[in-house]
């Protein structure tokens, strides 16, 4: 536990450093839609590494935030101020979590209730806001020449949690290649990863009395495949869950291929769900797979997916050599 808090402090100063750089980017532009949806990104990352690590303050705080920044493009002054303090409490809450191993006790219930409040009026009124000056707070930075961790340290453990919380059985193998991610690639990876693993948990692995009505074993096993390509790299992450509904997928498009329908769980608001439900702290409001796209297209990658009804789905990134590191970075012993 102490490795992957140490991981994480690495990887939320990273977050944190990003969601200030976009507060004072809508600070000066309350229209800044990229802001807002790079700020998205990085907390929704972010909550599922708390998620797994059972900082459930930090969670909480992080989906009330993500409630904020779903409204924009235009931000309010209160919304403004509404993220600004919850920047500031999250920096706290990792602090104190790394130094004490542990997340502190506390009633986040006002700043939760104030950002959930600044959302609802956003997304009844809507329109554009004057810039607000805010007073801005310094996250923690990360130790010394600490490199960061591989994108896909820890995330057996992320999957154990997961599963857990979920009250299904649910592990993670993972082969193929040895291979070593550019620091500047990571943690855009780690994010994608990690939303493609969330969604594979809560929706696409069943729960136990599903999968013993269709025979299957209690416990579910996730995949992820590494490999070098001709490209760069190839990463694989299949689970052998209930597969994709094609058909709701192709929604009010009826004449869509199944490749093209398929497709659409990319896109920002379509979620896998079997049915339709409300956001929830883990599955968050349709963002994950088109997160998983994002990033990956970021990185300079494509993403495509597979699925076999009854049988599972298959998630594969496709990306530049760009994303690997260099002779020289790969030689460096390990931090």
């Amino acid at each position: 536990m102490q490795d992957l808090v140490a991981d994480f402090a690495f990887e939320a100063a990273e977050a944190l450093a990003g969601l200030q750089a976009g507060l004072v980017r809508l600070a000066a532009d309350p229209s800044d839609a990229a802001a807002a949806e790079a700020m998205l990104r990085r907390l929704h990352g972010l909550k599922g590494t708390c998620a797994f690590l059972g900082f459930s303050r930090a969670e909480a705080l992080a989906h009330a935030g993500e409630s904020v920044l779903a409204t924009f493009p235009a931000a309010s002054s209160s919304a403004l101020v509404a993220l600004g303090r919850m920047i500031q409490a999250l920096g706290e809450l990792v602090d104190r979590a790394v130094r004490d191993q542990a997340e502190p006790e506390g009633d986040d219930g006002e700043l939760i209730a104030a950002l959930e409040g600044a959302a609802r009026r956003r997304a009844a009124k809507g329109g554009p806001a004057a810039p607000v000056l805010l007073e801005l707070t310094v996250p923690p930075q990360p130790e010394g020449e600490r490199r960061a961790p591989a994108p896909w340290a820890g995330l057996d453990v992320l999957v154990r949690a997961l599963g857990d919380r979920l009250g299904k059985r649910i592990e993670l193998a993972i082969g193929g290649d040895d291979v070593r991610v550019a620091p500047e690639a990571a943690p855009g990876l780690r994010i994608a990863l990690i939303a493609l693993i969330r969604n594979a948990c809560d929706h696409g692995v069943e729960g136990p009395a599903e999968r013993r009505a269709a025979a299957k074993p209690a416990l579910s096993i996730l995949r992820l495949s590494l490999h070098r390509s001709a490209q760069g790299l190839t990463l694989e992450l299949a689970d052998d869950g209930r597969g994709l509904d094609v058909e709701r997928l192709r929604g009010p498009h009826p004449q869509l291929s199944e490749t093209d329908a398929l497709a659409r769980v990319f896109q920002s608001g379509v979620t896998t769900a079997p049915a339709p439900t409300a956001p929830t702290a883990l599955s968050g409001r349709g963002v994950g797979l088109a997160l998983v796209r994002r990033e990956v297209e970021a990185l300079g990658g494509a993403v495509g997916v597979a699925s076999v009804p009854g049988r599972g789905a298959r998630f594969v990134l496709d990306l530049p050599a760009a994303v690997l590191a260099t002779p020289a970075a790969r030689s460096r012993p390990a931090a």
